[in-house]
């Protein structure tokens, strides 16, 4: 894939594109409650805006210095004595097998030691709409079809007549009904029926006397969270609770809901796309079910299309996200949350250059609201992590950002607002700790702490007050095990794994739906994937190999239904390069070690995305770790073909300031050795020189020191919330 290779013009292109001036905003955003009256739809009140300057640096980071740089301690460098050895890099292990005596090509891959395979698809095929769907009649009028002069015919006059901007509104007494109002809309056509029941009644009851206990009811809300009615969209029919009920308590003390009014209109995809957005983490299937039924019956509904983005987001299926969002954003193009929707779809895609410029004009706009600008914050701190050092710096600076704003929000009494805060602040409280494991700080292990046990107690408050799903748990355990990964020495991982196994066992259990547990699964198999990492480095292997393979187990389950895109293929590739790297330095069995490498090939040195923000990280170390295990059993060709390409992709990210001058010791040295072996000298003389010459620049080059977090926040309720981590989640 083509790559710039001057750093100083593809650093400044990045830049300019990542850290333009945000401007401010102010509050425009979704909303798909709709009030339960004939044909009134109400605007959403607007948030109160929240200035955001140019002025990246937070008040939550303060500067702290360390007397070395931690990510380079570790490295090791050839010396004269064992030059001709040839070593796995630091990303493997800090061993130096000696160098084999060339041999024969290791040996098949047979039945009996083959694991399941992770295969990552195309896109999964889309459900189509189902034909079941049609409004019910009432006293002989089918809402839609029907016309006034047919009611009128069938009714009688009615007793009372108002002309209302929806159209006219004829009013009549048929027992043992209170009253029944009748919407008159566009070509005298009978658009929705109104019934006020004499007697107030359970809405379990009535949807049994209604055949309508068949369905799952959507239920309609207001802002602040009070339900508003139910809603069955293949029937269109609404249940309208009784106002009065939010005054009267049960002999429990709970306000027991009664249904005072129902509504017969036509099929609406409002009311199919509300359902889902209750659902939206899940079940899947059935929400892209009534999000497809939403688009058939509207075609023209954005927040259906927008939706459905999200929903295929969360399973991996990057094309169809993507090209739901566009329409989304098509239908809507001053809608901020479908266009930062649509820069995820690009980010899954490894569309980062296109990804940075969508997130980059959200926060550019005055006219957003504060959810969506803490949003836009954290997905440009997410991409800013990917690049250069100098790049990945401001990361921290994005995800301050976009908690000082959540966490204002956090305390709205808008319910979504609220909701989709409290979710993103637990995002962004574990982003941070993530930044904070990959860079070199003072008191590593104690801002660790600190960030990983608020966003447990953020995701405690989310599911015990706020609706928030379980989802969190194994959230915050897949990625405090990647963190742990990054350091040396690490700790163990068994309390983590154990949180993210209960938190997968409660999820699985919620559905059956094929879409769901295939999610569960392979955010489960990440967290595996994680402690394998964090095991190897502990050199526990028999822990290591059975972390790896319930890796491999349900990340196979997982990619069921997700599509192969650039980030999953490196997720799978780096799983196998863990597996053999087991096997290679803590059993130095480079034949079963081989076999796993053999899997992690193609997808380690497969098209990489063309960005000029995209910096490698590991992978070169890997491939040049893979060189040793194939010089090993004599594929010499191979060999140092491998180790050729990782010593690319290792330069490159020396040169980007990702990895230490001295990372390119070890590479140097294993082309050294090979060339020497194979009878070219002057290669071998170069690379020799170039092993010693880096080796001689300790870290020079290395990344700069980052900056640490202050254990602080913005709220009282923010600060009372991190209070209620379970024991279980600690980094100590």
């Amino acid at each position: 894939m083509a790559r710039s290779f001057n750093p100083t013009v593809r650093r400044a292109r990045a830049v300019r594109a990542l850290f333009g001036h945000p401007g401010r905003n102010a509050a425009i955003c979704l909303s798909l409650m709709w009030l339960c009256n004939l044909g009134h739809v109400p605007t959403r009140a607007a948030e109160e805006r929240v200035a955001a300057t140019a002025h990246e640096e937070s008040v939550l980071v303060a500067a702290r210095e360390v007397p070395c740089d931690e990510s380079t301690a570790n490295v090791t460098t050839l010396t004269s004595a064992d030059a001709d050895d040839l070593e796995p890099t630091p990303q493997s292990s800090d061993r130096a097998p000696d160098l084999a005596t060339p041999g024969t090509e290791h040996g098949a891959w047979t039945a009996e030691q083959d694991t399941t395979q992770v295969n990552l698809p195309t896109p999964s095929a889309t459900m189509p709409a189902s034909s079941g769907n049609e409004p019910v009649k009432f006293q002989g009028m089918l809402v839609g079809k029907s016309t006034r002069q047919q009611l009128v015919t069938n009714w009688g006059e009615a007793d009372k007549s108002v002309d209302t901007p929806e159209g006219e509104v004829l009013a009549y007494r048929i027992h043992p009904f209170e009253a029944v109002e009748v919407l008159i809309g566009e070509g005298a056509v009978v658009s929705a029926i109104k019934i006020a029941l004499t007697t107030p009644l359970a809405p379990e009851l009535l949807a049994k006397q209604l055949s309508l206990d068949q369905f799952q009811p959507a239920t309609v809300t207001d802002e602040q969270d009070e339900p508003l009615g139910q809603a069955y969209p293949e029937r269109g029919v609404l249940f309208m609770f009784d106002a009065s009920d939010s005054d009267s308590l049960a002999g429990d003390g709970m306000t027991r809901l009664t249904v005072s009014h129902v509504v017969v209109q036509p099929l609406d995809a409002r009311a199919f796309a509300m359902r889902a957005e209750n659902c939206l983490h899940g079940p899947y299937t059935e929400n892209i079910h009534d999000l497809k039924t939403a688009i058939s019956l509207d075609p023209e509904f954005a927040p259906a299309h927008y939706l459905l983005a999200k929903t295929y987001l969360a399973t991996g299926q990057a094309d169809l996200a993507d090209a739901a969002a566009t329409e989304a954003c098509d239908l809507e193009p001053g809608n901020a949350a479908y266009q930062l929707c649509r820069g995820q779809s690009q980010e899954l895609l490894g569309e980062y250059d296109n990804s940075v410029l969508t997130v980059r004009g959200v926060l550019d706009r005055e006219d957003i609201a504060p959810i969506d600008k803490a949003q836009a914050f954290y997905q440009m701190g997410r991409l800013a992590s990917l690049g250069d050092v100098e790049i990945a710096s401001k990361a921290i600076s994005f995800q301050t950002r976009a908690i000082e704003i959540a966490d204002r929000v956090s305390a709205s009494t808008n319910g979504k607002d609220r909701r989709a805060a409290k979710r993103l602040l637990v995002e962004t409280h574990m982003a941070m700790a993530e930044e904070i494991a990959r860079q070199a700080f003072n008191d590593k292990l104690e801002s660790l702490s600190q960030w990983v046990g608020r966003a447990s107690g953020l995701a405690e408050d989310s599911i015990s007050n706020d609706g928030g799903s379980v989802e969190l748990r194994l959230m915050i355990a897949q990625r405090a095990l990647g963190a742990l990964a990054s350091f040396r020495p690490t700790l163990d991982p068994a309390p983590w794994v154990a949180e993210a196994e209960e938190a997968a066992r409660a999820l699985l259990n919620e559905s059956d739906d094929p879409l769901w547990q295939a999610r569960v699964k392979w955010e489960l198999g990440i967290a595996y994937l994680n402690a394998l990492r964090v095991e190897h480095v502990r050199r526990e292997t028999a822990n290591a190999l059975q972390y790896g393979q319930e890796a491999v187990d349900n990340l196979a389950e997982g990619a069921a239904s997700r599509q192969a895109v650039h980030l999953s293929e490196q997720l799978v590739g780096q799983l196998y390069f863990q597996m053999g790297a087991v096997y290679a330095v803590h059993q130095l069995d480079h034949k079963k070690a081989a076999q796993w490498y053999d899997k992690a090939d193609d997808l380690l040195t497969g098209p990489r995305p063309v960005s000029e923000l995209y910096s490698p990280r590991r992978e070169g170390e890997m491939l040049v770790s893979m060189g040793v295990t194939y010089w090993h059993l004599g594929e010499q060709a191979r060999a140092l073909k491998m180790t050729q390409s990782g010593v690319d992709l290792v330069e490159m990210a020396v040169e980007d300031g990702i990895l230490a001058k001295n990372a390119l010791a070890v590479p140097y040295g294993n082309l050294a050795t090979m060339y020497k072996h194979i009878g070219e000298t002057s290669n071998a003389a170069k690379y020799a020189e170039l092993a010693k010459t880096v080796s001689a620049s300790g870290s020079e080059g290395s990344p700069r020191v980052g900056r640490m977090p202050v254990d602080r926040q913005s709220s009282d309720v923010a600060q009372a919330n991190a209070q209620q981590a379970k024991p279980a989640r600690t980094m100590r």
